[in-house]
């Protein structure tokens, strides 16, 4: 068996556990025709539906109404394309409606790949570890050998798990999938993230992006394209500032590339993220949402070291 049809027979199986009977929706930009083809040749064989949407022009925050709609009417579905569409109000929508549903992002066909053939119960296993961690805790501060020391709040949010594994109606999460992660609470977020793996728009950084935090927002940004990132925040506005989200990656067989979606998973890494929080609880319903990744953090929970797996 090809590893295309094997990806194809997990997402069905492993990642989404569809029954007979049961509507699976695809939203695929250009580039992804052989696991399209797989998913329609092997789905027959559990009794699924698919239906296929051809995303090719992304330019805004949202999906078109027409596949925003039908999502609401299907029970699970894979949106792979060029932007994210996560932290969106369609999701969203669709979620509520009962329908599970796994996204990603600017990854190419053999990323996708590869990331649906991953062992989706040992990273279920330590997500769900980790997520319970963040759930009974009230302060974070990250640490570093190049320079962070970023102190915030999370007593008033939930601990989240992503496990890869969408069987719930209403579930909603990344394929490739890995991480614990919660939000932040507003207005705090006090000193210094040294951003040395990735950030969004800029992917791998070659050297690192040193941000200062004050009341639980972006002041200050230094490093080589410094410049590059405060064009893009200025853009969104002051919103796109607020910290939104403390993510640890779950996922050993990822690594870093500079596309976020992967990046974010990595064991050994944490992320956080700037901007939309509404999908953790939050009222900053900004058109933006990115994920910095760094590498090797320290991480303490109400001061006591949490070992990162990895």
């Amino acid at each position: 068996m090809s590893n295309v049809t094997q990806a194809a027979r997990n997402l069905i199986t492993a990642n989404f556990a569809l029954e007979p009977g049961e509507r699976l929706t695809l939203v695929l930009a250009p580039g992804r025709d052989a696991l399209r083809a797989a998913i329609a040749s092997v789905a027959p064989e559990f009794g699924v539906e698919v239906v296929h949407f051809a995303l090719e022009e992304e330019n805004d925050y949202e999906l078109p109404e027409r596949m925003a709609r039908a999502l609401q009417e299907t029970n699970a579905a894979l949106i792979s394309t060029k932007r994210s569409y996560t932290h969106t109000d369609g999701v969203r929508g669709a979620a509520a409606a009962g329908a599970r549903i796994a996204t990603n992002a600017a990854l190419t066909e053999a990323q996708l790949v590869e990331g649906l053939l991953a062992d989706y119960d040992v990273i279920a296993a330590r997500a769900t570890r980790y997520a319970r961690l963040l759930d009974a805790a009230r302060e974070v501060r990250i640490t570093s050998d190049a320079g962070s020391d970023l102190t915030f709040g999370i007593a008033h949010q939930e601990g989240l798990k992503e496990t890869g594994q969408y069987h719930a109606a209403g579930m909603v999460g990344n394929l490739p999938a890995g991480e614990a992660a919660c939000g932040i609470d507003d207005d705090t977020g006090h000193g210094i993230l040294v951003v040395d793996g990735s950030w969004p728009g800029l992917g791998l950084l070659a050297s690192p992006l040193t941000v200062h935090y004050e009341a639980g927002a972006i002041v200050a940004v230094e490093g080589e394209r410094a410049s590059e990132l405060d064009t893009i925040l200025e853009r969104h506005g002051p919103g796109a500032r607020r910290l939104a989200e403390l993510g640890l990656g779950m996922n050993e067989t990822t690594r870093l590339q500079g596309n976020t979606l992967l990046d974010e998973k990595v064991t050994g890494t944490v992320h956080v993220a700037v901007g939309n929080d509404v999908t953790f609880g939050g009222g900053n319903d900004v058109g933006y949402h990115a994920d910095a990744v760094v590498r090797s953090p320290t991480l303490f929970l109400d001061g006591v070291q949490v070992d990162l797996p990895g």
